[in-house]
């Protein structure tokens, strides 16, 4: 219970309130409806989108982790709500590991009695469609919410139409690159997520994609992304490799010390002055 509860505070603390200054520098001038024109650092812009990946991610996960790590001092055991979703290999293997709770509810309340994939593959793609768009719309009734819910069905639907067997999470080469589409995917959903309007969409697409420039600010963004989420891309890194989320337990109890030590002292030194409430408690 104490871990999660540390890890969570890492997370949330150190992790998302610290990217949330790089992502609110980025998209703030775009979140009004007021034109801006298209900025010449294209590289800036993506940073901004990974950025936001990395926020919403440990702002979540760590707020979880620390009501899960709170209620297991308490006696109780609550289900686990993330599991390491940016290795997915696939949209299916996604939504199994971000946000479960969720995920878990719309498959059970809304496809399945909707009548999931049991009348073919056209009702099985409209059950898909309406599902995602009520999860979207479940954040807030706003049109980038309706977006993101949309995107998310059509890449269940495309991966449906791929008609794939099941692909085993091994460590080689093909899925990679498949971890590594799967993710910038994600990405894409986040961006529909993160933006106030479709104009800002449309300037980070064309800036991304048509000037793909770095700039002075966009290195000092990757310096910021790198130093407060390091750790971060390691201790998962690790999770993902051995197979199982608890790598603490087994571990030499010197490299132990060594993690707590770090956890506390980042907490306690990187904590931001301005506290950042939590994105979801929005929703």
């Amino acid at each position: 219970g104490l871990w999660l509860i540390a890890w969570g505070l890492y997370k949330k603390i150190v992790v998302a309130d610290n990217v949330a200054g790089i992502v609110n520098r980025v998209f703030a001038p775009y979140d009004t409806l007021s034109a801006v024109g298209t900025p010449e650092d294209g590289i800036r812009c993506l940073l901004a989108v990974y950025a936001f990946a990395v926020q919403i991610y440990c702002d979540f996960s760590g707020y979880t982790d620390v009501a899960r790590g709170t209620a297991r001092l308490l006696g109780f055991r609550i289900m686990l709500n993330f599991n390491l979703p940016y290795i997915a290999l696939n949209p299916s293997d996604f939504w199994s590991r971000w946000h479960i709770s969720l995920s878990s509810w719309l498959r059970d309340y809304l496809y399945i009695p909707l009548g999931g994939n049991r009348h073919g593959k056209w009702a099985t793609h409209r059950n898909l469609m309406i599902t995602m768009l009520l999860g979207g719309l479940w954040h807030g009734a706003a049109w980038n919410f309706v977006y993101w819910g949309a995107f998310h069905g059509l890449l269940l639907i495309a991966y449906e139409l791929c008609n794939q067997k099941h692909v085993k999470s091994e460590l080689s080469l093909k899925n990679v690159v498949r971890g590594v589409v799967m993710f910038h995917f994600v990405c894409v959903g986040w961006l529909l997520f993160r933006a106030q309007n479709m104009e800002t969409v449309y300037v980070f697409f064309d800036a991304i994609f048509h000037h793909f420039n770095s700039s002075p600010e966009a290195v000092e963004i990757l310096k910021d992304l790198i130093f407060f989420s390091w750790f971060l891309v390691v201790f998962q890194a690790a999770q993902a490799l051995l197979g199982r989320l608890n790598v603490m337990r087994g571990a030499p109890w010197f490299l132990r010390l060594n993690v707590w030590v770090f956890l506390v002292v980042s907490i306690l030194g990187l904590a931001p002055k301005q506290a950042q409430e939590f994105i979801y408690f929005a929703f």
